[in-house]
């Protein structure tokens, strides 16, 4: 009975072979970091867009809420109030958007107490926009108001009051932009929203 000798080869990978391999491994290393990369970046871009949109409506329902507020005057007999501020600048101005409201919330015939006459003021050149005084947003880079009474829009001209108008105002549209803390690291540019909302006075005019 003959013996069969089987030869195996143990020389392993060639110089060649492993270059080749590393070179692969390389590459498949950097397509798993990019499309981790990729992925970050978008988780970002879209984690700023759903904060500006967040920022934007709370400010919007403060806003509608005040509004709506406005003009309230439940005391008897009545005060008679406006409900929109058409003193110290009520409206805009050169470098400030205004808008002055007030309200008797608790009912003494007066509009001393907390929150009663509030002002919003939004700086152009900062983007600020304060409450009384407290910042409510940053990064604002528009803000308007239209006034509608009886479907005519009136929009005030720099530096006027509405005066006698202002009692007729019965509907205030408005449109705020915010922008956001960071730029877009997908664009490198800045993330804006836009929000319009039109709000009804329930006791302007009354």
């Amino acid at each position: 009975m003959m013996n069969k000798t089987i030869l195996h080869d143990k020389s392993g990978l060639t110089l060649v072979e492993l270059m080749i391999v590393m070179v692969l491994s390389l590459l498949l290393m950097a397509a798993v970091y990019l499309a981790y990369q990729a992925h970050h970046i978008h988780s970002l871009s879209q984690e700023q867009v759903l904060t500006a949109q967040q920022d934007l409506r709370a400010v919007m329902d403060i806003l509608e809420r005040d509004i709506r507020n406005a003009g309230c005057d439940p005391a008897d007999p009545p005060m008679n109030l406006v409900g929109i501020s058409t003193t110290s600048g009520a409206f805009p101005s050169s470098n400030v958007t205004k808008l002055g409201l007030s309200m008797d919330l608790d009912g003494d015939s007066n509009t001393t107490g907390v929150d009663e006459v509030v002002s919003y003021i939004w700086n152009h050149s900062t983007g600020e926009l304060t409450r009384n005084g407290r910042v409510l947003a940053n990064g604002v880079t528009n803000l308007t108001f239209t006034y509608s009474s009886s479907g005519a829009d009136k929009t005030p001209a720099p530096n006027s009051q509405l005066g006698a108008a202002a009692s007729e105002v019965r509907t205030i549209e408005i449109t705020l932009e915010v922008r956001s803390d960071k730029p877009d690291p997908d664009t490198g540019k800045y993330i804006t929203r836009t929000f319009t909302r039109e709000v009804k006075g329930r006791n302007l005019g009354l």
